[in-house]
Formats: C-alpha cells, structure tokens, sequence
C-alpha cells in the first residue's frame, strides 16, 4: 500500500474501496503483522478481563477476535460496514453492519472499545470523526478505555524526511484540516484500488479528542515496520488510551 496527497483521481470512498479489498484483506494485513500485533499486546495488556468489547471497523475480524481470545472478554461485538467484509467474519461473532454513529448510545456499554490501524482516518472530515468518537465515549462504560491507533504524518520513519519536513512547513504556514488527505493505493490482481484517507497530527488528535469528550491516558509511538517502541513521534505510528473526561462521567 502506499499514501500521497491527492491529486486528480477519483477514488472510492472507504465502504467501496473495503468492499474491492475484502477478499485481499488478509494478505494486506499480513504486510503489517508485527505492527498490528505490536499494537494489540499493548491492548491485551491494559485490557486484560474487560467484561466487554467493542471493535469499531473491525474488518474480518480476525484482530477482534485474537484481542478478545488473549485478553479473556466474554461478550465481543465486531462494528464493520462492509458487506463483504462481513461475510468473512465467523457467524458465532455478533457483528454490526453499521455506522458507528449510527450506534444508539443504549447499545452499550463497554468497557473496552477498540478502533484500530486507522480507521478514524477513514472518515470524512472533522465533523464525522469528532461525532464517531462522541458516540464511542457515549458507548463507554464507566471507567472504561477506548483504544485507537492511527497514521502520523510526521512518521519520518515511514515517509522519509523530505515528505516529513514538507508536511510541516505546510502545517505551519498554512493549516487546514485537510492537510492530512491522501490517498491510499493498493495494486491487486493487476488493478490499482484507491481510496481517500487521512494521516493525522498530535495537536490534531488532540483537539478531535477534547471536543468529543474523551481523555488521554497514555500514548505509545509504534514503529509502522516492525512494530518496536519509539521515544520519538517522528519514528512511528500514534497508539492512544482514551477514556471518558471527569465531565461525561
């Protein structure tokens, strides 16, 4: 897969594109295995017991189902769109076929939701992002975690340091909430799937957070190859532990 600002093409939105990838989906996931299991030790770890979870775009389900196998939660739920990724997921999982924001805040709660290798980037816009995240605080059950990794576009590591240093001075001198568009690239069975996507900064997670409600525990910087704990943001991939603020309580 690869991601660069767009220019004119005319992707698929993120339920189509899923729906062309759906039957790739695990040899894509495959490419980035160390890294996404990197992230869901550190899930297993803080989550371990959880009486619930929650998986928001869980795609196949496979993630969902090994998070929940090693953290022992007994109720699981796997949220994913997708038609044809749906048919993938095993029929003993109860699955969602919906929007996150389409989730009445009676379906929960949870003590541990889970929304993973970027699919808040995914979406479109501020506004969407801002209402998924409201409704997975609302979802949250009283003291529980909501974890959520995405892209960093300042990932030097991953994008190298002339895109990196370019991003920035862009960032700077003329910030929008757009900056972060690209498009993402998959060259399968001889045909190119495109789709829109977002790469995120930490002032911009920030600021999506605090109007949504929810408040960081603790971040983790991943490195996007193998998955090894960085110090520096400008080596990895963000991983957050969210919680509802003391005011939502």
């Amino acid at each position: 897969m690869s991601a660069r600002s767009p220019r004119n093409h005319d992707p698929m939105d993120a339920i189509a594109a899923y729906e062309s990838l759906a039957a790739h989906y695990s040899n894509i996931s495959a490419s980035r295995s160390r890294y996404l299991q990197a992230v869901e030790q550190i899930i297993v770890a803080h989550g371990h017991g959880a009486a619930s979870l929650l998986d928001i775009g869980a795609g196949n389900a496979v993630r969902t189902l090994r998070i929940a196998a090693a953290a022992n939660i007994p109720r699981v739920v796997a949220l994913e769109p997708s038609a044809e990724m749906r048919k993938q997921i095993p029929a003993t999982l109860e699955v969602w076929g919906c929007k996150a924001t389409e989730v009445p805040e009676s379906a929960g709660p949870f003590a541990l939701i889970t929304c993973l290798w970027n699919v808040l980037g995914i979406l479109t816009g501020t506004e969407e992002r801002i209402l998924m995240l409201t409704r997975a605080r609302q979802l949250l059950a009283s003291g529980g975690t909501m974890f959520l990794d995405v892209n960093h576009r300042y990932n030097a590591g991953a994008y190298g340091w002339n895109a990196t240093l370019w991003r920035m001075v862009r960032d700077h001198m003329s910030w929008s909430d757009r900056n972060g568009d690209v498009i993402a690239s998959w060259e399968l069975d001889g045909h190119r799937v495109q789709a829109r996507g977002h790469v995120f900064i930490q002032k911009e997670l920030e600021d999506l957070f605090q109007q949504a409600g929810l408040a960081i525990r603790k971040r983790w910087i991943l490195d996007y190859e193998n998955g090894a704990l960085r110090k520096s943001a400008f080596q990895g991939n963000l991983l957050y532990a969210l919680a509802a603020e003391d005011r939502y309580i």
